[in-house]
């Protein structure tokens, strides 16, 4: 066998071995999974149905486990989709969910989390938000629709600065539109998210929201929100929002003259305005 030809097998060898180790999830973020299935297990529920791939097996690869994402280059965990890991209807809120968020450290690379229906909000208002220990640098998505969360369980989001999409969905966020949500973000522009969803929250938009000028997707659907004493109001704070494309603010109860502020967004190329109160044309709008 000559030297040039053992010298490729060599090589080859080596390619191998290295297309294996980045394959391989980072073990600390596979001890961080494991954790997190223990403590469902640890709520009586059946971890191994909701996680059956999640094996102890040090040689099992969380990359390909359900439910995570990882970047094929580096093995690191981008994506966790977490949702409906426990019994919405249960009613008591335990401390548990103060360790397992801290499990969520280790992934310094995430990029998407979902943690909806887990019914997680009853404790953090006292644990100081959900930013004292999802300190996710590069996190951009994340959905936490469904966890009877509260305006106060939210004090330190803005320490997400990489924030882009955020789903607060059929939460108990009832009240004005952003209350007190101003100072929280208060940082660059280019760091505010762009699309923000809050469907079923009994919300309406009497707040200021020019710190949300750089907003392009906002649904609004199902939140009772109408046009009375406050139809000015509306207008003048949605209409700051000039770079917004997409609106949904079906299934309220919103009339002609709570519309106003349709004519002053310019990038606006999708509506949804149905199951309203409003009876003819828009043409003056």
């Amino acid at each position: 066998m000559s030297p040039k030809f053992m010298m490729l097998i060599l090589l080859a060898m080596i390619l191998a071995l290295q297309f294996q180790e980045l394959k391989s999830c980072v073990e600390e973020e596979r001890v961080g999974l494991l954790q997190f299935k223990e403590f469902i297990e640890s709520e009586g529920y059946d971890a191994d149905h909701l996680f059956p791939s999640w094996s102890g097996d040090p040689l099992s690869d969380c990359c390909s486990w359900e439910r995570v994402t990882c970047k094929s280059s580096t093995g690191r965990v981008i994506q966790l989709s977490l949702n409906n890991t426990r019994k919405y209807i249960r009613c008591s809120y335990d401390s548990n969910w103060y360790v397992n968020l801290a499990l969520f450290q280790p992934f310094v690379h995430l990029t998407t989390l979902d943690l909806s229906f887990n019914a997680i909000g009853g404790w953090i208002e006292n644990q100081g938000g959900f930013g004292s220990y999802l300190r996710l640098k590069k996190l951009e998505a994340l959905d936490l629709s469904q966890n009877n969360l509260n305006k106060s369980s939210l004090k330190q989001l803005s320490a997400l600065t990489s924030l882009k999409s955020l789903n607060l969905s059929g939460n108990n966020m009832g009240g004005a539109l952003f209350d007190n949500w101003e100072g929280k973000f208060q940082r660059p522009r280019e760091t505010i998210p762009k699309r923000i969803e809050l469907k079923y929250d009994i919300l309406h938009f009497d707040a200021e929201l020019s710190v949300f000028e750089s907003l392009e997707y906002l649904d609004l659907s199902s939140n009772a929100l109408q046009g009375s004493s406050s139809t000015a109001q509306n207008s003048r704070n949605l209409s700051k929002l000039k770079e917004l494309k997409y609106l949904y603010l079906s299934w309220n109860a919103m009339n002609k003259d709570s519309m106003k502020f349709l004519g002053s967004l310019p990038s606006l190329v999708y509506l949804d305005l149905s199951l309203n109160h409003l009876e003819g044309p828009l043409s003056s709008v």
